[in-house]
């Protein structure tokens, strides 16, 4: 019996010589697994870069992303080919067909072939919005159009984009609002003012809050202590510590006696304390999933983040919860992915709570948008260069070595291990006996493992182990 374990252990090393990695994966009868295409190697020391609203875009941008290699920055298209040459010293996202880049001194707009459309005299420039270009000389503001001709004068102290239609500008102390050809279309008389949303904007005057229309006229009076931008026709405002929704005239359509409130979602509910628990309310006020959690998070593609005693999950519309409550932090869903951090490192989970990207990374996974109709995300590995990868469903043999299953599961390992079990000195399907999770499969009541034959076959590259 000792000889032919020996020999199943030659044979058994033997092959462990003739395949990459020396991993195998034992399947399980699970309703989704996930598979990690690698598009873009890790190569960037830096990805993304300002955006027309003042966050930094990691996206493809007209199909280009801004990256640093070294101290030079160039432009990545989503095959990882830097399509405009590393020789920046700065350069912005992409916006309109046109970016912001420096060299030196000289500051330009380039388009995306790289060609330099035109430069520019001023120290500053953002993103173009609606075919204006905010520009900073010393500490004023102005805006230059697609020319780089200089059409509002610069002479704000602070300007906002023309996205959602007039922009808000700073003169001293008072705020109002310009339109695309520099006229004062809302004087600028107001103590501070916000972005328009749904055709209003919030105005602070006499240290209350009220909303004006894009000609200017006060339509919802100055009376509140605080107010949010309208969304989904809701505004939250606020008198003295207790805040309630109005709608576009002005109507209180739900009282102004919570502690707080967050706005409403495109799936009508809004977060809500009450004395000192959250929960959430429905249109009519009606407290549709109770307050029960220390904070929550609005709504986002049919979940919320709840947290309860520091722990992190996602509920449902119906107040479900879809994930274990074991992360010490979550993100909003993005196309059905979001990322979860345990202590220092994060992966991602998709729209059922399952993991589908190792929770392994010391920098969150950033969604970079859409290649072939399927999400990508730059992640950022160990050595501290970005890559990029693709995030996709697969059964059957396409299920490769080192994917997650769709309970969260990395169902691997390595050949040392295997050997170990073949011989008869561990048990593979006993993952306390390792430091790291090998062949374990949740989903059934214990863990379970192919037999010698198929582990050989698989090796051999004869057969998958995964069965469905």
């Amino acid at each position: 019996m000792k000889k032919k374990v020996l020999a199943l252990v030659i044979v058994t090393a033997t092959l462990l010589t003739a395949i990459p990695a020396g991993m195998f994966t034992a399947g399980a009868n699970t309703a989704s697994r996930y598979t990690t295409t690698t598009i873009i190697e890790p190569t960037f020391n830096v990805i993304g870069s300002l955006s027309v609203n003042g966050d930094v875009d990691v996206t493809f941008s007209d199909g280009l992303c801004p990256i640093l290699i070294g101290d030079k920055w160039g432009f990545t298209n989503a095959k990882g080919e830097i399509v405009i040459p590393l020789e920046y010293d700065y350069a912005y996202a992409f916006s309109e067909g046109l970016a912001f880049v420096r060299i030196g001194n000289e500051r330009s707009f380039i388009n995306t072939e790289g060609e330099i459309v035109f430069t520019i005299e001023q120290e500053e420039a953002r993103p173009f919005s609606k075919g204006l270009a905010q520009v900073r000389q010393g500490n004023k503001w102005g805006f230059i159009n697609t020319k780089g001709e200089v059409v509002i004068p610069i002479e704000y102290d602070i300007t906002g984009t023309f996205c959602n239609g007039p922009a808000y500008v700073r003169v001293g102390s008072k705020r109002g609002f310009i339109d695309t050809n520099g006229e004062v279309v809302i004087p600028i008389e107001y103590d501070d003012v916000t972005p328009f949303r749904e055709g209003l904007a919030a105005v602070r005057t006499g240290g209350k809050v009220g909303f004006v229309n894009i000609e200017g006229e006060l339509v919802i009076p100055a009376e509140y202590n605080s107010a949010s931008l309208f969304y989904n026709g809701h505004a939250i405002v606020g008198i003295g510590s207790k805040y309630g929704v109005i709608d576009p005239q002005g109507q209180i359509v739900i009282p102004i006696e919570y502690d707080f409130l967050f706005s409403f979602s495109d799936e009508g509910l809004a977060g809500a304390r009450i004395n000192g628990k959250w929960g959430f309310i429905d249109m009519n006020g009606e407290l549709v999933i109770p307050a029960q959690y220390d904070d929550v998070r609005p709504f986002v593609e049919g979940r919320a983040i709840v947290t309860i005693d520091g722990k992190h999950s996602y509920i449902n519309t119906e107040g479900e919860i879809i994930a274990p409550q074991e992360y010490s932090g979550v993100g909003e869903f993005i196309e059905g992915f979001a990322v979860a951090r345990v202590g220092n490192k994060s992966g991602l989970i998709n729209i059922e709570g399952k993991l589908v990207l190792p929770i392994e990374y010391n920098e969150s996974p950033r969604y970079a948008g859409k290649v072939n109709d399927e999400p990508v995300f730059w992640i950022k590995q160990n050595d501290g260069l970005w890559g990029l990868v693709s995030v996709t469903p697969s059964t059957g043999s396409d299920f490769k070595p080192g994917d997650v299953d769709g309970n969260g599961t990395v169902a691997i390992a390595d050949a040392l291990e295997i050997l170990k079990y073949l011989a008869g000195m561990n048990s593979v399907v006993s993952p306390g006996t390792f430091s790291w999770e090998a062949a374990r499969i949740t989903g059934a009541e214990k863990p379970v493992i192919a037999d010698v034959l198929e582990i050989l076959k698989y090796l051999a590259g004869m057969t998958s182990l995964i069965k469905d």
